[in-house]
């Protein structure tokens, strides 16, 4: 049996759980900065809405149909 630091799918969690807290760990910092900046108390939804924007965009562009298709292999 392999150690867990061998493991393919334990490694793309790790590096996906640190996208996670890169972008959601900066979300009070830049949204306390957009508002300081502005002035404006609606400005710190900039950046979640971008993050979600890109999100979409990239998933509607990328991600491929899976329904009828043989996905085990």
């Amino acid at each position: 049996m392999r150690s867990s630091d061998e493991n393919p799918l334990h490694l793309e969690v790790a590096a996906i759980s640190h996208r996670e807290r890169l972008v959601r760990g900066m979300l009070p910092l830049l949204a306390t900065a957009f508002v300081a900046w502005t002035g404006n108390i609606y400005a710190g939804l900039y950046y979640p809405i971008a993050v979600t924007l890109m999100t979409v965009i990239v998933g509607t562009l990328f991600l491929s149909e899976t329904k009828d298709r043989d996905i085990t292999r």
